[in-house]
This record gives structure tokens, sequence and C-alpha cells, in this order.
């Protein structure tokens, strides 16, 4: 994009997915940007077995319209959310969003480790 539009630097800001994608860029292109900005997120520096595993049952719980692992992972030390407050936030969240598409960007998270 940027050459197309003829500027050879610029600043960079991305949030969410969005810094992912920043990073990344950051890290490859270093001489396309004079500075960057990220929010939400942070680069990926490694993926483990582990990683792609929390990956899988997050994607599979999306794909049937449910956010427990992630709920349960983020949810405030020393609290945990009832099975009606899973379904009742997940449906929540999930309104009106392509849980498919969801699931495909969480599978795909391994492609945005930093080079």
């Amino acid at each position: 994009m940027l050459d197309s539009l003829s500027i050879d630097r610029a600043h960079l800001i991305g949030y969410s997915m969005g810094a992912q994608i920043a990073v990344q860029l950051l890290a490859e292109h270093q001489d396309r940007f004079n500075s960057g900005v990220l929010g939400g997120a942070s680069g990926r520096w490694e993926w483990s077995a582990k990683d792609e595993q929390l990956a899988e049952t997050e994607a599979s719980e999306m794909e049937q319209r449910m956010l427990r692992s992630m709920l349960l992972r983020l949810a405030p030390p020393g609290t945990r959310p009832t099975e009606e407050q899973l379904q009742e936030e997940s449906a929540r969240r999930l309104q009106g969003l392509d849980t498919d598409a969801l699931a495909a960007v969480r599978r795909s998270m391994r492609e945005t480790v930093v080079p």
C-alpha cells in the first residue's frame, strides 16, 4: 500500500490483531516505518505445542458459539464464572459475529510469530 501511494516511510499503529500484524511489519520492514504503536496486543515471539492446543480448543468452542476456555483463562484471579454466566457472556460477545471466521483466525495465530 505504501508503494502504491508513493510513501517511503510511515508511522504505523495497530490495535489487537492489527498490533500483531504491525509488529511483524516493523520487524520485517524496519526501513519503511518511522515509528510503531501497538495497542491491545503485542507480537508473538514463540509458539509452543501448548499454544497450539489452546488455539484449537478455543477455535472449536468458537465454532459452537462458546468462549468457555477464553473466558475462564481471562477471568480475574480467584473467580470462576458459572456455566450460565459463561453461556450468557459468550452469546453477548459473539452476537452478530462470524464464529467460523473467528475460529479460522484463532487457528492461524501461529502465523503471527515475529521472525
